[in-house]
């Protein structure tokens, strides 16, 4: 997400987003995918959900219909 929109949402961590992104495309130290499954199952329903919210917030209309929930 562009820095702007980073802003309103200072409760998500968005260097440990980051860094997780750099470990799984460069493979830093190898991948442990019980670990990404436990933060992507911990992690991922709130930051949904204030991705939904920034978007919300900017006019865009929130979550786009194929990342909703079904």
């Amino acid at each position: 997400m562009v820095i702007e929109r980073r802003r309103p949402a200072r409760d998500i961590r968005w260097r440990a987003i980051a860094g997780l992104r750099n470990v799984l495309v460069h493979g830093y130290l190898g991948v442990n995918l019980v670990r990404v499954w436990e933060i992507l199952a911990r992690g991922l329903p709130a930051l949904k959900a204030a991705v939904a919210r920034i978007l919300s917030e900017a006019g865009y209309g929130g979550m786009p219909r194929r990342l909703r929930a079904s």
